[in-house]
């Protein structure tokens, strides 16, 4: 029998105990309990090691033999998944960039309740099969009232008024903590909402730079995703990241070594910025652009703006896509080749890339929310140019070398030293 990828709304939800279909496949199995984690006495004695690879292959050989069931979505964009269980998804954007209110959007799209219209959430649509708790845990706004107007904000989008509190909403901060004891103080947090509910739990955590001392610090950034990382395994947990990008940069780079492992860790990593006039100067153009899809095809980018009256973000109208897009004389410029590059090169296998590879990739990227016979699409020739002057200076983060056949490649360098700095983000982004 074929393998099941996709999960279908009309069948029954994974259960409790399904991480990502693989116990439920066991079960269909006889096979011994799973493995208990390794205690710190059994890790040091090497011969345990052996027995608890032993009994994970044992549990892999007859997960595979059954028919899979990947757990499913939690929130989806049109027909496709887009946030599913057990999963870590990072939203990036730069200062100002509205990367807490897409994300906020979100966490009132899994509150909301049945009466509220589903077109208040761009296009964004909740699995009706999945009510899971939500915790917000914010780093930045003060508590007088910022960080409550926001949670305000997040309960009249999904139907409540400011008096109620929905019962799998749960928040906090962890701004009034040293920044190196924060991740125990995140980890007690979480773990006593396990305790206090069964429900599937979705994390929001606003910003992940602040749980580390340092996000160059690539011990202390390996830590705390391992930590995340085994919460989603173990504890029924789902992760939602918010990352700010380098200030004054123009890559699409998420901040330092914490950056660049959020980025290899996520199942789905989506960006968040202004789209620029013909001048540099930001529009009032809003782009959400789906960097990384782990299974599905990644769609076009979705286009909004900021609504002082609806206070928060809105379908663009046709006329301000029209308008930006008139706007760009220049086609392909330097600076959106070189955003589109960084991300090719971080789905790239090994990351590295060939210059006619990149070409193609990038000038599909640029051209994906356009009519193939639009004015305004860019030609491969175009792209390639850009690249050539490129490599003329390239960034920190690319090597430029010769590989097979002379041909011209691109390597993702991820142990550059940056020069990023540790300003703050304005709140209420």
């Amino acid at each position: 029998m074929m393998m099941s990828t996709i999960y279908s709304k009309t069948e029954s939800p994974a259960n409790s105990e399904v991480i990502k279909g693989l116990d439920q496949a066991i079960n269909t199995h006889t096979s011994p309990d799973p493995p208990h984690p390794i205690t710190k006495a059994q890790a040091n004695d090497k011969g345990k090691y052996l027995d608890q690879l032993k009994a994970i292959e044992e549990r892999l050989r007859e997960a595979s033999k059954a028919d899979i069931q990947f757990a499913p979505e939690i929130i989806s964009f049109g027909e496709l998944p887009i946030i599913r269980k057990y999963t870590i998804n990072t939203i990036q954007g730069r200062e100002g960039s509205h990367k807490s209110r897409l994300a906020e959007l979100l966490v009132s799209l899994l509150l909301k309740r049945r009466e509220v219209h589903k077109d208040h959430f761009v296009g964004f649509a909740k699995n009706p099969m999945e009510r899971p708790a939500v915790a917000l845990v914010d780093t930045e706004r003060n508590l007088k009232d910022e960080l409550p107007f926001a949670i305000q904000s997040i309960k009249g989008k999904a139907g409540y008024n400011k008096k109620e509190d929905p019962d799998n909403f749960k928040y906090t901060s962890l701004k009034p903590f040293p920044r190196q004891d924060r991740l125990e103080v995140l980890k007690t947090w979480i773990l006593h909402i396990r305790e206090t509910t069964k429900q599937h739990l979705v994390i929001l955590l606003d910003v992940v730079t602040d749980c580390v001392s340092s996000f160059n610090n690539e011990q202390e950034s390996m830590k705390l995703f391992d930590f995340i990382g085994n919460l989603c395994e173990d504890q029924e947990c789902t992760f939602i990241l918010i990352i700010h990008e380098n200030p004054g940069g123009i890559e699409a780079k998420a901040r330092g070594h914490l950056g660049t492992e959020a980025m290899n860790k996520a199942s789905t990593a989506l960006q968040i910025g202004f789209k620029k006039k013909s001048n540099g100067e930001p529009s009032e153009l809003i782009q959400v652009k789906f960097r990384k899809l782990r299974r599905g095809k990644r769609p076009a980018p979705l286009n909004l703006t900021f609504s002082p009256q609806a206070n928060g973000l809105i379908i663009a109208p046709p006329e301000l896509v029209a308008e930006v897009n008139q706007e760009h004389q220049e086609k392909a410029p330097v600076t959106e080749v070189k955003d589109e590059l960084f991300w090719a090169l971080g789905r790239a296998e090994n990351g590295e890339i060939s210059r006619n590879d990149a070409t193609q990739v990038i000038t599909e990227e640029i051209n994906k929310d356009k009519a193939p016979d639009a004015k305004d699409s860019t030609s491969d020739k175009t792209v390639k140019r850009r690249l050539i002057d490129l490599e003329k200076e390239p960034p920190a983060w690319l090597e430029v070398f010769t590989g097979a056949r002379n041909a011209k490649m691109y390597r993702l360098v991820t142990d550059t030293t940056t020069t990023e700095t540790t300003e703050r983000a304005p709140v209420n982004e």
